[in-house]
């Protein structure tokens, strides 16, 4: 269908004038979007939930909601920054068409390139956000974005020196990293924003968001605006520019999920790709390393790691299975500090023969779990494994691993997105409704 497009707005251009030809093609674009929309709208949507989330009293608790989300959730302020960057790159995308037809280029075949290198990238893209996770998938569009911009300006610095001929199959090149990027950036921005806003709440945080970006779609005015004051290559080099800040501010967020980035994480982590130096490692903090790598054990998680976007796309984690459990003889607790200071704390057990934990029981490796304890900085100062009984929904018994830590005599306040991964966690693994109304219950920090 979009090739089809491609070839008409190709027959369009070359059948009228400059600006008929351009009109015709928007109006064109025009009416396929709004029958897009009504294709859509047509679909109609789910039943809402019988049990509604409770919602702000008015719009304007509504709107200092959104405030407070910008000031408590770092992961959401440092997306917005990552947006951001990406619209001041995106600040040259009317100048492409620009700059390859001045250089004998034929727009529809380049739009048609573009198409392409859409469509083509599309599986590309699902494979590497469902694989490596939505933050790394937002790393590698952005590095992609950069080549546009740099291989534009190396055509404005050397083209001179080059055959006509050269012009169409460079620009074609462009054309496709610009479709794939654009493809790559919805899939990217989308998924990571479903994956930070809490279940209840994605509209929120997506109105949230798309209002505080907004104002990137004026950029390319401003973009104009320098063309007319200086040259093309000066919106080129901004925008590559903006490209390369884009790539920092995505590692910076990388880091954010894997809290901060510590030296010490990310050693360990290379010391868990070998299990012999896993053992050498584990020897020298005093804890045997027992098993075979395949064989297979139960995890339990009672914390962030009931959530899939911690579990298995931070963590990298892929179980086996997995199945709703309980461990009776403990209390969940919210008694270590977290960062920031203050306004964090995440889950611990803490033994009470009267109480109970639920949680999500994985199937995994032995190697599994030397990965999964570099991610969470096993063997070392704060948690350490714990071997429990778990009791699964069909009343089976098995044998569990999972983390304890030695915590504070008094209980903190987890942050909001914290416990947010908690409750979706729960719901989304059929924990009962009774462990889900105690996760409610917890008061977040403000």
């Amino acid at each position: 269908m979009a090739l089809l497009v491609a070839a008409a707005a190709h027959r369009i251009l070359g059948g009228l004038p400059f600006h008929p030809g351009y009109a015709a093609v928007l109006l064109l674009g025009a009416i396929l979007l709004l029958a897009s929309a009504l294709s859509f709208v047509s679909a109609g949507e789910p039943e809402p939930p019988a049990k509604m989330p409770d919602m702000p009293a008015g719009f304007g608790e509504f709107v200092k909601g959104g405030f407070r989300v910008v000031r408590d959730d770092r992961r959401f302020r440092q997306f917005l920054v990552v947006q951001w960057l990406s619209g001041l790159a995106a600040m040259a995308l009317p100048f492409y068409v620009l700059q390859a037809t001045s250089a004998g280029s034929d727009a529809a075949i380049l739009l048609g390139a573009q198409t392409v290198g859409a469509l083509v990238s599309n599986p590309f893209w699902g494979w590497w956000g469902d694989r490596l996770g939505k933050a790394s998938l937002l790393g590698a569009v952005a590095a992609v974005g950069f080549v546009s911009p740099a291989l534009t300006l190396a055509w404005l610095t050397l083209g001179d020196r080059w055959p006509d001929t050269t012009a169409l199959p460079w620009f074609i090149a462009v054309f496709g990293l610009l479709g794939a990027a654009g493809n790559g950036a919805a899939i990217a921005y989308l998924g990571y924003l479903m994956e930070i806003s809490p279940n209840d709440r994605r509209p929120a945080y997506s109105g949230y968001f798309n209002t505080l970006v907004a104002p990137v779609t004026v950029l390319p005015i401003l973009g104009a605006a320098l063309a007319e004051a200086t040259s093309y290559a000066a919106v080129f080099s901004v925008s590559g520019a903006a490209a390369l800040l884009q790539i920092i501010a995505v590692r910076r967020l990388r880091k954010l999920e894997t809290g901060g980035g510590r030296p010490i994480i990310r050693w360990r982590r290379l010391v868990a790709r070998s299990w012999l130096l896993s053992w050498c490692y584990y020897r020298c903090r005093g804890v045997p390393l027992k098993g075979r790598p395949s064989e297979e054990i139960w995890y339990f998680a009672f914390g962030a790691n009931m959530h899939d976007s911690a579990f298995r796309e931070r963590r990298g984690m892929r179980p086996l299975e997995w199945r709703a459990a309980r461990v009776r003889g403990y209390r969940l607790r919210f008694n270590l500090d977290g960062r920031p200071k203050g306004r964090a704390a995440p889950a611990n057990l803490c033994a009470d023969p009267e109480a109970e934990v639920w949680g999500v029981l994985y199937r995994i490796t032995r190697r599994d779990l030397v990965h999964l304890d570099s991610t969470e900085g096993v063997p070392g100062r704060r948690y350490r494994q714990l071997w429990v009984e778990a009791e699964d929904n069909d009343g089976i018994r098995l044998s569990a691993v999972t983390y304890i830590a030695d915590g504070k005599d008094a209980d903190g306040n987890p942050s909001l997105r914290y416990i947010t991964l908690l409750r979706d966690g729960a719901r989304g693994h059929g924990l009962p409704e009774s462990w889900i109304r105690f996760l409610e219950s917890v008061k977040e920090a403000q």
